[in-house]
C-alpha cells in the first residue's frame, strides 16, 4: 500500500475563516446586527464628547482678527509710523497678551504690522503689555478705535461696538431689566402693614386675623376654571354614538306608556 505524500501527512484539515462561513440561523444575524448597532452608538458617543470638549476661542483672539480687518481696511498691509499706528499697535498687543504663548504672538504681530519699529521699542511695548494687559469692553474699544456703524457692518465686526449705534446691547439689556423690575413692582400686592384692611372694617388687626383664619377666602379651583372655558366644555362633551346611556326602568316605563312611535313619511303613504 502506497504511503500518503509527505505534504499531507501532518497537515490539518483546512477550515474557512469565520467571515466566510455562511450564516446558518436568525440568531446569528440578530447578534451581528446588535453588535453593529453597539459600535455605531459608541462612535456617536465619542463624536458627541469631542464636540462638548471643544473649547471656544477666547474673545481676545476673536478681537485680534477683527482688529486686523480694521487695520487692513484703514491702512493696508502695515500700520503707519506715527502716533495713530503706535496707539493701534498698543491696543492689539493688549489682546494678544491675554492668550497662551503671548510673547511669540506679540512678536509675530509686530513683525507683520510694524516692521519699521526699532527692536528695543518693540520689546518695551511687548513686555509692558504682557506684564499688565488691559481688558476692554465693547463700547470702550469702539470709542478708542472710532468705529462707525457702517464700518462695523462692512467688516463684519461682532465683538466691538460702534460709536454711533442707537442703543448698545448693554444698554438694551439694562433697559429690559429695568422694565421687568418696574412691572414686578406694579403687580406686587402691598403688605398688610401698608394696606391695613382692618381699619376699613373698623376692627383691630388681631380680630381681623382671627376672622380670616376662621373663614378663609373662597378660591376658584382649577377644575372650575377649566369648566368655565367653552373649549373645555366642548372637549368634555360626549360624542354621539359612543357610550350612550343605558335606559333605566323609569325611561322604559315612560316609553311603554307613550305607545309605539307613529311612522311617517313615505312609509305611511305606502301603507295607506
Amino acid at each position: 500500500m502506497a504511503a500518503p505524500p509527505e505534504s499531507e501527512r501532518g497537515a490539518s484539515p483546512k477550515v474557512a475563516p469565520k467571515s466566510l462561513l455562511p450564516i446558518s440561523s436568525n440568531a446569528s444575524r440578530t447578534a451581528i446586527a446588535a453588535k453593529a448597532q453597539e459600535v455605531e452608538l459608541t462612535y456617536a458617543a465619542n463624536r458627541r464628547d469631542k464636540r462638548r470638549n471643544r473649547r471656544k476661542p477666547p474673545i481676545a483672539w476673536l478681537r485680534v482678527a477683527e482688529l486686523e480687518r480694521i487695520f487692513a481696511d484703514r491702512y493696508g498691509a502695515e500700520l503707519p509710523d506715527d502716533d495713530a499706528g503706535r496707539d493701534d499697535l498698543w491696543t492689539a498687543l493688549q489682546h494678544l497678551a491675554l492668550g497662551a504663548d503671548a510673547a511669540r504672538r506679540c512678536r509675530k504681530f509686530i513683525t507683520q504690522w510694524a516692521a519699521w519699529m526699532p527692536e528695543h521699542e518693540a520689546e518695551e511695548k511687548m513686555t509692558a503689555a504682557i506684564e499688565k494687559p488691559y481688558r476692554f469692553r465693547a463700547e470702550t474699544l469702539g470709542k478708542r478705535l472710532h468705529l462707525t456703524d457702517a464700518e462695523r457692518w462692512k467688516l463684519d465686526i461682532k465683538t466691538i461696538q460702534s460709536i454711533d449705534a442707537v442703543e448698545t446691547p448693554r444698554q438694551r439689556k439694562t433697559r429690559k431689566a429695568r422694565e421687568r423690575r418696574a412691572l414686578a413692582r406694579a403687580n406686587r400686592r402691598p403688605p398688610l402693614s401698608q394696606s391695613k384692611p382692618w381699619e376699613a372694617e373698623g376692627i383691630s388687626r388681631r380680630t381681623w386675623e382671627r376672622r380670616r383664619v376662621a373663614k378663609p377666602e373662597a378660591s376658584i379651583s382649577s377644575l372650575a376654571i377649566m369648566l368655565a372655558s367653552p373649549v373645555a366644555r366642548l372637549a368634555l362633551r360626549r360624542p354621539r354614538g359612543f357610550g350612550a346611556a343605558r335606559p333605566t326602568c323609569a325611561t322604559k316605563g315612560a316609553k311603554e306608556a307613550k305607545g309605539p312611535k307613529p311612522s311617517g313619511g313615505w312609509q305611511a303613504n305606502i301603507e295607506s
